[in-house]
C-alpha cells in the first residue's frame, strides 16, 4: 500500500511515523506540509522524501492509495475533505477538527466517494475495553444506569502553555477537545448508545492562564437512559489519573486505563461476587499495540470494504458531543442533540 504523509505538526504525528515504519506493507511515497516548512516531528520514514506544500501538488502524485493527515484542528478539516474528494481514503489523529459542522461535508463525501476515514481513538482496540463492551452487550451488567470517567494529567505548565493546543483559534477548545474527546468516544463504544443531554462547566483555574479551558466536567444523559459523567482536566504536575466505573442492574466494573486489569461485581443470589480480571497487552513503538491494531484495521476495510474500527460517523458524533458541552458551558443550560 503505498501512502503520502500530511503534516508533521500534530502532536502525535512522530509516534504514528514510528508505528508505520514498523509495517512493512506501507510504503510512504512523499511528505506535504501545507503551508510550508515542516516542524522538524519527523523520523527516518519521511526522511529524504520528495516534499510539497500544497494537498493539490501530492494528489497530482501517481500510484498512491492512502493518505496520513496530521494537522492542527484548523487545517485538518480541510486538507481531509481535499483528499476525500479525490477518491482517497485516509487515518488522522484525534479529534481532527474544531467542530462537527466541519466533518459534515466528509462523512457526506467519504460515502459517496466510497472511501473510509478513521481516526486515532485506540482506546477503542485497548483489550480491556473490549472485553468490558463485550460484557455490556452480554447482558452481564443488566441494564446500564450509571458510567463515570475521569482523564485527569500534567498541567499547562508543564506541557508549555504557548504551545497551539492552548490556542483557541488552532485547536478550537483545551483539555475536552484534545484529550476528553478519547472519553466521550470510548463512552459510545462501550455502551453502543448515543449521548442525548449535555451538560458541562468549563474554564481555566490553573496557575497558568491560557485562552481555552484546563478543566471540564461533562454530564450528559444516554439515549438509552443511563447518566454519564465526565471529568477532565490539566491539573497534575505531571502524569496521568484515569478511571472508568460503570453500573448496571446485574453488576458494576472498576476499571482504571493504562493497567491490564479490572474488577468486575456481580449480584448473586445472596451476596456479590467480585472477580478481578487481567488482560495481557504487547508493547510495541510508536503508538503502540492498539495505534497498530487501529491502522491495520483501516487498511483492511480500505483493501477489502470492510468497516474500520472508528469511522467518519463516529468522527462526527465524538464532536458533536463536545459542540454541545462547550455551547452549555457558555449559555449554562442543557443541550439537547
Amino acid at each position: 500500500m503505498r501512502a503520502v504523509w500530511v503534516g508533521t505538526r500534530h502532536p502525535h504525528s512522530r509516534s504514528y511515523q514510528q508505528t508505520v515504519a514498523d509495517m512493512p506493507d506501507i510504503e510512504v511515497i512523499a511528505l506535504c506540509e501545507p503551508g510550508g516548512a515542516s516542524s522538524g516531528q519527523t523520523t527516518g520514514l519521511l526522511e529524504g522524501l520528495p516534499f510539497y506544500e500544497r494537498v493539490s501538488d501530492v494528489l497530482a502524485l501517481p500510484g498512491w492509495d492512502v493518505a496520513f493527515v496530521f494537522l492542527p484542528n484548523n487545517e485538518a478539516p480541510g486538507s481531509v475533505l481535499e483528499l476525500v474528494r479525490a477518491g482517497k481514503s485516509v487515518f488522522c489523529d484525534k479529534p481532527g477538527g474544531s467542530s462537527a459542522t466541519e466533518w459534515e461535508p466528509i462523512v457526506s463525501e467519504a460515502s459517496r466517494q466510497g472511501v473510509h476515514c478513521a481516526m486515532g481513538y485506540t482506546w477503542r482496540l485497548n483489550p480491556v475495553a473490549r472485553e468490558i463492551r463485550a460484557l455490556i452487550e452480554g447482558g452481564e451488567l443488566g441494564r446500564l444506569l450509571t458510567l463515570q470517567a475521569r482523564l485527569l494529567t500534567s498541567d499547562v505548565v508543564a506541557r508549555g502553555p504557548q504551545h497551539f493546543l492552548f490556542d483557541p483559534r488552532v485547536s478550537g477548545g483545551g483539555i475536552l477537545n484534545w484529550l476528553g474527546c478519547h472519553w466521550i468516544d470510548l463512552c459510545r463504544y462501550l455502551t453502543g448508545d448515543e449521548f442525548r443531554d449535555v451538560s458541562a462547566l468549563a474554564g481555566c483555574i490553573g496557575e497558568a492562564q491560557v485562552e481555552v479551558e484546563d478543566a471540564l466536567m461533562l454530564n450528559a444523559q444516554l439515549a438509552g437512559g443511563a447518566y454519564f459523567a465526565l471529568q477532565t482536566g490539566y491539573v497534575l504536575p505531571s502524569g496521568n489519573d484515569t478511571f472508568w466505573g460503570i453500573q448496571g442492574t446485574k453488576g458494576w466494573v472498576h476499571w482504571h486505563p493504562g493497567e491490564g486489569t479490572y474488577r468486575i461485581v456481580r449480584r448473586r443470589l445472596g451476596g456479590l461476587n467480585t472477580e478481578e480480571r487481567k488482560v495481557e497487552s504487547h508493547k510495541l513503538p510508536g503508538y503502540g499495540a492498539d495505534g497498530r491494531e487501529a491502522l491495520e484495521a483501516w487498511l483492511r476495510a480500505v483493501q477489502s470494504e470492510t468497516s474500520p474500527v472508528c469511522t467518519a460517523e463516529d468522527i462526527y458524533r465524538a464532536l458533536r458531543v463536545m459542540d454541545a458541552a462547550y455551547q452549555s458551558a457558555r449559555t449554562r443550560q442543557v443541550i439537547t442533540l
